[in-house]
């Protein structure tokens, strides 16, 4: 069994030095196996165009699997496929959260002392940013947030398992503190994703990111999963050619 699924990863059937490879380094990123190889180079050899773009054949076929991709993605974490939204990484979703989070400047961040720097520095660099710390025991638990929850804070934004120690977070109490209590909530799932079946709407989080290439996907393609209550009232962050022709003109004051 086992090397059935290592013949699946040709990056494992080389060697490094003369020496056969033994990869332990998953949680950084995940080896490729021949499926995603192929399909990477079938669009790549065959398609090769633009998608939401263009009305010939090559585009429209691209659009088809591009989206199919989406509802394949949804019904992953079983969210809604309007919620899906496409970037390179989990470090551009959680930067994208916070600019689309449409908090005041002078609300309140909660962060815990383990986060990636991905989900510590965004959050910093525009926002009040608090830390929960661990316990005596090294640990951070529900109490470390409940503790400093103050009517300032507006989101929790938490890593599922710890790319560090692998600890999990205690995320399902985090998220029913905070939905008690009117905050938004952010998981970053990068390290969780490939270990742990997610459900959005049971965690009942407002955001959600991970990466592809964490989880056996290709380099540069990631997820951010916003809630559709959210994204409803959302405005555009980036603007360009894919905008909808139906969409309001920009005015420009003289």
């Amino acid at each position: 069994m086992l090397d059935h699924i290592k013949n699946e990863f040709p990056a494992l059937l080389k060697k490094w030095n003369d020496l056969p490879v033994i990869f332990a380094d998953n949680a950084s990123t995940t080896l490729k196996p021949y499926s995603v190889i192929k399909a990477v180079t079938h669009f790549y050899t065959d398609l090769c165009s633009n998608v939401h773009r263009g009305t010939h054949g090559l585009s429209q076929e691209a659009e088809r699997l591009f989206e199919n991709t989406r509802i394949a993605i949804a019904e992953f974490i079983n969210a809604l496929p309007e919620e899906i939204v496409f970037v390179k990484n989990t470090t551009e979703a959680i930067n994208l959260a916070s600019h689309c989070s449409q908090i005041g400047q002078d609300d309140e961040i909660l962060c815990s002392v383990s986060e990636h720097h991905s989900n510590f520095l965004p959050w910093l660099s525009r926002y009040k940013l608090k830390l929960v710390t661990p316990d005596a025991a090294g640990n951070i638990n529900i109490e470390g947030y409940r503790q400093i929850i103050n009517p300032k804070t507006k989101l929790i934004s938490l890593g599922y398992i710890s790319n560090v120690t692998g600890s999990e977070l205690p995320v399902k109490d985090v998220v029913r503190l905070s939905r008690s209590q009117n905050i938004l909530t952010l998981i970053d799932a990068s390290q969780a994703i490939s270990h742990i079946p997610i459900d959005v709407k049971e965690l009942d989080c407002d955001f959600l990111a991970f990466s592809g290439h964490k989880i056996f996907g290709p380099s540069g393609v990631g997820v951010l999963f916003v809630k559709k209550s959210i994204l409803d009232r959302t405005p555009p962050f980036f603007l360009g050619g894919s905008l909808d022709n139906n969409e309001k003109p920009i005015t420009v004051p003289n």
